[in-house]
């Protein structure tokens, strides 16, 4: 709905926030904070962490979207690690030091969700075999009543080495036992996920 406000935790220069009327940015970086709000002037955008803004907000969004960022999560340090360490901890969610930063991003982007929230996000191929994954989706699992997983066979992002899919969940409070798996020759733009196998 256009009036849904939409949350997108890693912003970047605001490309996605510009496809949505009602949404809210966070971004670390302070650059692309400042390319982001002069791009959008009308779209509240902070600079900040997005761990520890989360930790503390009382703000909540019906959707989310976004392309958190891949790094590995041992590499987060002090107030943002400690603040996405007690969000996941708090949902029930532990994850090795193996994990990717990605995976507390969605952990702590579902908690800021109203009951029936929704949301999209582009995340590593290796959600699809990675064992550090397995506790996400488990989580994801218990909190949304339908999780896809869209698997793009040509680059989302030819200039990066990363493999890149897409995850959507809709539903927020509810549950399921299964994912929606879909293959894509390549991404095309849509209003709803692509059909999908139950796995």
């Amino acid at each position: 709905m256009p009036s849904d406000r939409l949350l997108d935790p890693s912003c970047g220069d605001g490309a996605i926030l510009a496809h949505h009327h009602s949404s809210r940015g966070i971004e670390r970086d302070p650059y692309s904070t400042w390319v982001a709000r002069e791009r959008l002037p009308l779209v509240p955008i902070d600079n900040v962490d997005f761990f520890t803004w989360a930790a503390s907000t009382s703000e909540r969004f019906e959707c989310a979207a976004g392309n958190p960022p891949f790094i590995r999560f041992q590499n987060f340090k002090g107030l943002s690690k400690a603040a996405a360490t007690s969000i996941c901890q708090a949902n029930g969610v532990t994850l090795s030091g193996l994990s990717s930063a990605w995976a507390p991003f969605l952990v702590a982007t579902a908690s800021l969700l109203h009951e029936g929230g929704r949301m999209a996000f582009v995340v590593p191929a290796e959600i699809g075999h990675a064992p550090y994954a397995v506790p996400l989706l488990d989580y994801l699992l218990a909190n949304f009543s339908k999780v896809q997983v869209v698997a793009v066979k040509n680059k989302l992002f030819p200039r990066l080495s990363e493999d890149c899919w897409l995850l959507c969940c809709a539903g927020r409070h509810g549950k399921t036992d299964h994912i929606h798996f879909s293959h894509l020759d390549r991404f095309e733009g849509s209003s709803v996920p692509p059909d999908g196998e139950t796995h």
